[in-house]
């Protein structure tokens, strides 16, 4: 369902900027900097936004649901460690949320290439170096972060409800916090990457903006520490 929604709205936003440049850039210089080709992350952020609720109810049951279909005991009676199990799930997860991404980025590519071909008005090819940025250091990272933090919060909290919901608020602060502290605190809260990203061009091919990439690389530490604290604290039943 999220990923459904997350795919229509975004495709619904790459739509409405491709008309309003499409109809609307003859008219006014300014609406011809709303240009699809260009605004990738703003369409990826509309995606990811979204489906970042998804992801914490993909991650929230990592124990509840072991416990429910009667395999805890099978488990923690295996010779893999807490480590190997937080860390396998945590990357089946993270894979199976980032493939989509993936996806949607080539299917946007597509569109703007095939539409124009069969005479639409609306549509052109997304920068190529834009993209990269979306799927690899966007998405990555902040998909990274929030599967990891819904892992703590589910393990420390064993109610699942309690901890769904603090997890929403977790995130949703976080996401506040990127959007109205001030530059310099920006980095510490901007999970998702949103104020890293640089706008793209077709003369300079770079994909962040200076200090980014230390962000971006220190927010998939942060989810790696995460994971490795939540699989100290796995229950297990060791007898």
């Amino acid at each position: 369902m999220f990923l459904a929604n997350a795919y229509a709205f975004a495709l619904i936003v790459f739509f409405y900027y491709g008309a309003i440049n499409a109809f609307g850039s003859a008219v006014s210089p300014t609406i011809g900097l709303i240009n699809p080709r260009y605004l990738v992350i703003n369409i990826g952020s509309s995606y990811l936004i979204i489906f970042t609720l998804g992801v914490i109810f993909l991650g929230f049951d990592i124990r509840a649901r072991d416990v429910r279909e009667n395999i805890a005991e099978v488990l923690d009676s295996r010779p893999l460690t807490n480590l190997e199990l937080v860390a396998g799930r945590f990357l089946g997860l993270l894979l199976s949320a980032w493939i989509p991404v993936i996806i949607l980025a080539l299917l946007i590519q597509a569109l703007g290439v095939l539409l124009p071909l069969l005479g639409s008005p609306i549509g052109r090819p997304v920068e190529p170096f834009s993209l990269i940025g979306f799927v690899v250091m966007m998405a990555l990272p902040g998909f990274a972060f929030c599967f990891a933090l819904v892992f703590l919060i589910t393990l420390l909290v064993r109610h699942r409800l309690i901890a769904a919901l603090l997890s929403i608020v977790v995130i949703a602060a976080c996401y506040w916090a990127s959007l109205v502290l001030p530059p310099s605190v920006t980095p510490f809260f901007d999970f998702l990457g949103g104020t890293q990203v640089t706008l793209p061009s077709d003369l300079v091919t770079e994909i962040l903006r200076p200090g980014g990439l230390v962000q971006r690389l220190g927010i998939l530490g942060i989810a790696l520490g995460l994971v490795g604290i939540a699989a100290a604290i796995h229950p297990r039943l060791d007898g």
